[in-house]
C-alpha cells in the first residue's frame, strides 16, 4: 500500500514537472489538451494500481 502511494506520488511529481515545463512554452489550446492527457494517463496508472 505505501509502495503504490510512493510510486502514484512519483508518477504525478513527473507529470507536474513536464506540465510546467510545457506551459511555459505552448499555447493555450495545446496547454488544455495536454493536461487533459496529463490527467488521462494518471488515472489509468492510478486504476491499474488500484483495480
Amino acid at each position: 500500500m505505501r509502495e503504490r502511494l510512493f510510486r502514484a506520488l512519483v508518477y504525478a511529481g513527473y507529470g507536474y514537472g513536464l506540465l510546467a515545463i510545457f506551459i511555459f512554452s505552448i499555447d493555450r489550446g495545446a496547454q488544455i489538451l495536454l493536461l487533459s492527457a496529463i490527467v488521462h494517463l494518471l488515472l489509468l496508472m492510478w486504476e491499474r494500481d488500484y483495480a
